[in-house]
């Protein structure tokens, strides 16, 4: 499989960014604060945050959980494709000291500091393969050798009919199965594991393990 090239890659960028003006949000966004970050019992046991971590998230977007990461380590670098996103996670953190933030891929590029762990919730099923697989190899470099990983990906839900289609703003989501996003993961640099499932609101796979010595 081949990495996304630069026009894909501009493609999902200005997808996102169109979206995002237009005052686009999930649903369930609102209630963040109210599950804590989803999961914290694993983002506890596979990231072990610290105030000598810094963390890398995929996909900030408006900052909710960004804005909790900061209490929870030294640094968080707050990522994301859309300009727009970028500014609004700003606008929610303002109080908020030890956030980098960091626009995909141009910012990326040129970030000269290492990060401990790297985290990914509500993103993955939005992007192809491809995407993940070049979004992998832009951000192995500034993982230190023992950082961790721990990314969320939809799965398939045998009740739903035509379950790969979302009808919200007429984006397909991508469903993986775990033997799928362990190939391409470890396609991609990292070693999964393991994972696990959980329903919230619907069925998915938490990948974890560390990038690949």
């Amino acid at each position: 499989m081949n990495k996304a090239n630069d026009f894909e890659i501009n493609k999902e960028k200005l997808y996102w960014e169109n979206l995002t003006k237009q005052g686009y949000r999930p649903p369930g966004y609102e209630g963040v604060e109210k599950f804590h970050l989803i999961q914290p019992i694993w983002l506890e046991k596979y990231l072990q945050p610290t105030k000598e971590k810094v963390m890398f998230e995929v996909g900030c977007g408006w900052g909710k959980q960004t804005r909790l990461f900061a209490d929870m380590f030294k640094t968080v670098i707050a990522e994301d494709v859309s300009a727009t996103m970028i500014k609004l996670c700003k606008a929610e953190c303002t109080d908020k000291s030890n956030i980098v933030y960091c626009e995909y891929p141009e910012q990326l590029k040129t970030l000269t500091m290492k990060f401990d762990c790297t985290w990914s919730y509500g993103v993955l099923q939005y992007c192809t393969d491809e995407i993940i697989l070049k979004m992998q190899e832009d951000i192995l470099p500034h993982m230190n050798a023992d950082a961790r990983f721990l990314w969320q990906f939809a799965m398939f839900r045998y009740d739903i009919p035509d379950q790969k289609t979302t009808k919200e703003n007429g984006r397909s989501d991508i469903m993986r199965n775990p033997h799928e996003v362990k190939a391409l993961l470890e396609q991609g640099g990292f070693v999964m594991d393991g994972y696990e499932f959980t329903l919230c609101p619907t069925l998915q796979v938490w990948a974890y393990g560390h990038k690949r010595g």
